[in-house]
């Protein structure tokens, strides 16, 4: 009997143990989470520092990116998670100071992911338009934040 009750026990701890860790990427992410570090090709980018990411359950996210050196933004976009990758995309976006995006997409990976913090570095390619021209600008960006 004791046997049977330590084997139980011990099964349920394993569970208890393996929950909070098996849920999605998906669940785990939807909510605000406050810039606490930001890193925009290797310049430390302090003035991110508490601004938000908001994602939310239709897969649509708004928040600040920074675009180092070139300009900074506040934008609507859809967000997706395939495995480790979580992808923001958008198109027709006002950016500060130089004119309309036609197309984000920022590729990152996700290093931490749990009810407190996140953790993602990866890829910015915007492609603008300005001065009757388009271009795109691509950069490596890193951001650290704590759910609020």
């Amino acid at each position: 009997m004791k046997k049977a009750l330590r084997l139980t026990l011990l099964a349920a701890l394993m569970v208890l143990i393996c929950l909070p860790s098996c849920t999605k990427p998906e669940k785990q992410i939807i909510g605000k989470w406050k810039i606490t570090y930001a890193k925009v090709d290797g310049y430390n980018d302090g003035e991110a520092k508490g601004e938000v990411w908001t994602f939310k359950e239709n897969g649509k996210f708004n928040g600040y990116i920074s675009l180092g050196k070139k300009d900074d933004m506040y934008f609507d976009c859809n967000w997706s998670i395939d495995g480790n990758e979580l992808v923001l995309k958008g198109g027709d976006l006002e950016v500060s100071g130089s004119g309309w995006s036609e197309e984000l997409v920022i590729t990152l990976d996700i290093e931490q992911l749990d009810k407190n913090n996140l953790v993602v570095s990866g890829k910015m390619k915007d492609t603008y338009y300005e001065d009757g021209e388009y271009d795109t600008y691509s950069c490596n960006v890193a951001y650290e934040l704590e759910a609020k």
